[in-house]
């Protein structure tokens, strides 16, 4: 089997084990998370269509995106940040 495909896997079913995990909020539950940093989430708002960053643990609005690539910059730089 090509190791990029168990990757994916891998990857894609630590992504859904995660979002579950904070899916047992339901404060949290219109969100689709993508990232999670020290002190916040990044994700996607399911019901508003929005990307933005939520504080941790709080689940309170930091700030909205225009798009994925706009948010993940957003974290990365926060991660070289830090």
């Amino acid at each position: 089997m090509n190791s990029k495909i168990i990757t994916i896997e891998r990857y894609a079913n630590k992504y859904n084990e995660s979002n579950l995990v904070w899916w047992n909020n339901d404060n949290l539950k219109k969100f689709i998370f993508f990232a999670d940093a020290d002190i916040s989430w990044y994700c996607y708002d399911s019901i508003e269509n929005y990307f933005c960053e939520l504080d941790k643990p709080s689940g309170e609005l930091v700030e909205k995106f225009i798009d994925y690539n706009q948010m993940m910059d957003s974290a990365l730089q926060t991660i070289i940040d830090h």
